[in-house]
C-alpha cells in the first residue's frame, strides 16, 4: 500500500486531503450530501490540527506535507 493510500484510509468519506493550508469550500463534491445554498468561504489550516472543517456543509479538509 502505497503512503497515499494509507493516509486516506485514515480519513472520513467527506475528508479532502490537501497540499496547502489556504482551502475553499462551496458544498460542491460532497458524498451523501444534498444540494444546499452555500457560499464560497475559505479556511486556513491550523498548524496544531493540520485540518479545518466547513462550518457550512462540514467538509473536512486535512493538511499533509508533501514529500518531495
Amino acid at each position: 500500500m502505497n503512503i497515499y493510500q494509507q493516509r486516506r484510509k485514515s480519513v472520513y468519506s467527506n475528508t479532502t486531503i490537501t497540499y496547502t493550508r489556504n482551502v475553499c469550500c462551496d458544498g460542491n463534491f460532497l458524498l451523501n450530501a444534498p444540494k444546499q445554498e452555500h457560499p464560497l468561504v475559505r479556511y486556513r489550516i491550523d498548524n496544531k490540527t493540520n485540518q479545518v472543517s466547513c462550518e457550512y456543509c462540514g467538509k473536512t479538509f486535512a493538511y499533509i506535507e508533501t514529500e518531495v
